[in-house]
């Protein structure tokens, strides 16, 4: 949880400048050594910067710094629990956690499921696939491997990338350059488009 403690290097001092420098007097004296007041505490900081021993340090659930929309949460017991809601799997908490503790959901059951049913499912495969397994393997080696596993065919992402480049192209030449839309929003990653559809609702025509 996000929450400042002092540590046993508190020597003390007579200055108390962690107790003068708190704005909601959270910080006492207690058995020769400063205590922090969890209820009144604010979380600010300042009796960190000031102490001249660096006793106090600043505890922060890694995944819960690492997300930038607020969608990691504690339950009952301290277990970090994620608000689907809210987020958007850009992946920040997964690779921040030190015990590899936060996973990526796996849709490898559903891709099998829908190759059985006959369902015509193609692979799209990003660019840098080229450099992933040495000089032996070539394209065209890769692709009939995709194809044997069970894909009908095989896409290279950078294909729908330059359908997308001139799909924006066409979309701004008649709508905003035109003055019909005010502005257009475009991005690569949907983790952002998840983002600005769930913060920004009201630039969803515009995205």
């Amino acid at each position: 949880e996000n929450r400042y403690e002092v540590t046993s290097s508190c020597m003390g001092c007579l200055a108390h400048p962690c107790q003068s420098v708190c704005p909601k007097g959270a910080i006492s004296m207690k058995n020769g050594k400063s205590v922090i007041d969890q209820e009144k505490c604010i979380k600010c900081g300042k009796c960190r910067e000031i102490c001249p021993y660096d006793a106090i340090c600043h505890k922060e659930r890694p995944c819960k710094a690492a997300c930038g929309i607020g969608a990691i949460t504690s339950d009952h017991v301290g277990r970090a629990v994620i608000d689907n809601e809210k987020c958007v799997s850009c992946g920040q908490c997964m690779v921040s956690c030190p015990f590899g503790a936060i996973a990526d959901k796996s849709q490898i059951f559903q891709l099998i499921r829908a190759m059985q049913s006959g369902r015509k499912i193609i692979a799209q495969v990003a660019p840098a696939f080229a450099g992933q397994f040495g000089p032996k393997v070539t394209p065209e080696m890769f692709k009939t491997a995709l194809k044997e596993l069970g894909f009908a065919d095989v896409y290279e992402t950078a294909l729908g990338a330059d359908m997308g480049c001139m799909a924006e192209a066409e979309h701004y030449v008649k709508e905003v350059a035109t003055g019909k839309q005010q502005f257009a929003l475009t991005s690569c990653c949907p983790s952002w488009s998840v983002m600005a559809k769930n913060l920004f609702p009201e630039t969803i025509d515009k995205i």
